[in-house]
């Protein structure tokens, strides 16, 4: 994982400034739900450990992070 990581570093891809470029894929995020999500969070918020007042922040922590 971590040597593709690198890799991709070294030499990202790029259509047309790198075309022989390192593709990055090996994470895949979904984030067309995240609407629905935050909408649950806030009717549901007993049930969660995001609080209603962290509701906008929401897809900034649910996200993939990076390991840098």
């Amino acid at each position: 994982y971590f040597d593709g990581w690198k890799a991709y570093d070294q030499n990202p891809f790029h259509p047309t400034d790198n075309p022989n470029g390192v593709m990055q894929m090996g994470l895949a995020e979904n984030q067309l739900t995240s609407d629905l999500v935050e909408d649950w969070i806030l009717n549901n918020p007993e049930a969660s450990i995001c609080t209603p007042e962290g509701i906008n922040d929401f897809r900034a922590i649910a996200n993939f992070q990076d390991y840098h």
